[in-house]
Order: C-alpha cells, then sequence, then structure tokens
C-alpha cells in the first residue's frame, strides 16, 4: 500500500490490516508517534516512511514483525535508542534510520542480522563502539555510519567479502584501520574515514590499482608510513575524476548543440 495523500498521525486502527505486506508513505506528511500497534502488520515485508515529522521513539514492537526485509524511518524527528529488539527481524536485508536524532548504543543484537545488506544510521546522536557483530554479516554491501560520536576500534570490515561502501567520517572512531597489505582495495566504491581518530600505518599501497571511487583519509592521526603514496594516489583520482566530468560536459554540450 502506497499511500500519498494521508497526512496526519498514524492512527492505532492501523492494526486492522493484518493482511498488508508493504506499506509507505513518506515526504513530509506524518507527525506524531509510530504507534506500537504497528506490531499487528505480522505479514509486512517493507515499511517505509522515511521524510515525514514523525517523532518519538522508535517502538520496540516493530521486532515483532519477523517478515520485515526493508525498512526505512529516516529523515524524520525519531529520538531515543535503537531499540534491542530490532535484532530479532532476522529477515532485514536494509535498515535505515538516518537523519534522525536517536542517540546511545548501536545494539549489540543488531549483529544477528545475517542477511543485512545496508546499514545506514548516519546523522543521529549515536555513540559508543561499532559493535563486534557486524562481522558475521556476510551480505553487507553498505555500511553508513557517519556523523555520530561513535568511539573506538573497527571490527573487522576486511573479511566481508561484498562491502563495496563505508561511510564512518566525522566519528571519533581511533585505532589503526584493519585493512591489511593483502586487501582487495579494488572491490571498494567509497571508504570515508575522514575526522576521526585512526592512528597507525596505513596499508601499503599495491603496484596494481584499479580503485577510482572516492578515499577520504584526512583529519586523523595517521603515520608517516605510505602516508604520502596515499595522499599522491588520492589525488591523482581525484584530477581524474574532474576531467571525466569535463570530458562529459563537454560531450553533452556537443550533443545539444
Amino acid at each position: 500500500m502506497k499511500l500519498t495523500s494521508l497526512t496526519g498521525t498514524i492512527p492505532p486502527e492501523i492494526k486492522n490490516l493484518t493482511h498488508l505486506t508493504a506499506l509507505q508513505i513518506k515526504k513530509k506528511k506524518l507527525s506524531g508517534t509510530i504507534p506500537p500497534e504497528i506490531e499487528n502488520l505480522i505479514k509486512l515485508q517493507y515499511l517505509a516512511l522515511a521524510q515525514n515529522w514523525l517523532s518519538g521513539t522508535i517502538p520496540k514492537e516493530l521486532g515483532n514483525l519477523i517478515d520485515l526485509e526493508y525498512l526505512f524511518l529516516n529523515q524524520n524527528e525519531l529520538t531515543g535508542t535503537i531499540p534491542v529488539e530490532i535484532g530479532s527481524l532476522l529477515n532485514l536485508t536494509l535498515l535505515e534510520l538516518s537523519r534522525n536524532q536517536l542517540s546511545g548504543t548501536i545494539p549489540p543484537e543488531i549483529g544477528n542480522l545475517r542477511k543485512l545488506e545496508f546499514l545506514i544510521l548516519e546523522e543521529n546522536e549515536l555513540n559508543g563502539t561499532i559493535p563486534k557483530g557486524i562481522e558475521n554479516m556476510n551480505f553487507l554491501q553498505n555500511l553508513i555510519l557517519g556523523y555520530n560520536k561513535l568511539t573506538g576500534e573497527l571490527p573487522r570490515l576486511d573479511i566481508l567479502p561484498f562491502l563495496v561502501i563505508i561511510g564512518l567520517n566525522s566519528n571519533m572512531l581511533s585505532g589503526t584501520i584493519p585493512f591489511g597489505d593483502s586487501y582487495d582495495w579494488d572491490r571498494l566504491l567509497i571508504l570515508s574515514l575522514e575526522k576521526n581518530m585512526f592512528s597507525g600505518d596505513l596499508p601499503k599501497l599495491p603496484n596494481q590499482m584499479n580503485f577510482t571511487s572516492i578515499l577520504t583519509l584526512h583529519m586523523n592521526q595517521f603515520s608517516d608510513r605510505n602516508l604520502h603514496d596515499w595522499y599522491i594516489y588520492i589525488h591523482q583520482k581525484e584530477r581524474e575524476r574532474e576531467r571525466k566530468k569535463i570530458c562529459s560536459f563537454v560531450l553533452q554540450i556537443r550533443f545539444y548543440i
């Protein structure tokens, strides 16, 4: 069910939609809180309440929607902590809670979500460490936790075979980055680590490397070993991207002339 004209609050009577498998209400329509009665939608697989004015906390009752695969609550005014009951959503492949006012830690129970492909929690007020259980998310592709207050060292992200986007910028993370000299950098599309407290040596830059997307490391405390090579490489790739943009722009002009 996709509702485009609904405004106001989500009524408790939503509990009667027990056969609903998908619910999408977004783009500045809704206010108020997410009613706990939503737990009655036991067949729900897709829930998107993004880009509204929803406030209050994320109800723990969401943890009863065990068939849920996609959960979008981003760009609201939600507060409080991420309920540990989220860890019961074992079929979840996407969890999008960014751009709210969530606080507290990322619950360790989130490591139970072995099918998760997208974990997006950026632009909140989350603190504490990144749960080690993330190492068990073998299907994870996007890990986006930037603009929070996270601390501590990173889990072993290098063992996640499908991880292509890592966004951890603007936190207070420390320690070394867990990518050894043998790591396959070519599989990454984005590695954003700037504005943290990482230290130690960067991995040795591979002789042959086709990593052409976004790599940001500035405003950390890395040692000088290998640092110069990385910054030269990043600068070269930035110039290459700019040339491609200019060429693309010129081609578009020629197409329209």
